[in-house]
């Protein structure tokens, strides 16, 4: 389950609490507890994106548990490598599970526009 895999990432990193890491990945606490702890039901792929980026997770472990759970090389070093390798998994996905997470990674874009443009007036 990826909600272990995260909890994984942070023991790994020698993180001892959920609030420490919470606070390297400037994101609130209580948002990161609910990705542990298995409190929703999907979990952002920018928050998928943050741990690649940031600490070389490789997005293949984290989200099937298959390989190692950091990367030799950063392969997501830009945008454009993250899209390609995202599509690569939707592509083995069923057409309805493909629509699906069209529509969540669309809501989850639409929302950080949402807050940017809300933090900036």
């Amino acid at each position: 389950m990826i909600y272990k895999r995260i909890k994984q990432v942070r023991e790994a990193l020698s993180f001892s609490s959920q609030k420490d890491f919470s606070e390297d990945l400037n994101m609130p606490i209580r948002t990161y507890q609910s990705y542990e702890q298995a409190k929703v039901k999907d979990i952002p792929h920018t928050f998928l994106e943050k741990l690649n980026l940031k600490y070389n997770i490789s997005l293949e472990w984290l989200i099937t548990g298959e390989g190692e759970m950091f990367l030799k090389k950063n392969k997501m070093s830009n945008k454009k490598n993250y899209i390609e390798l995202v599509n690569q998994y939707l592509e083995v996905l069923s057409h309805k599970q493909q629509e699906y997470y069209y529509h969540k990674i669309k809501s989850d874009v639409l929302e950080l526009e949402i807050k940017e443009n809300t933090t900036r007036t």
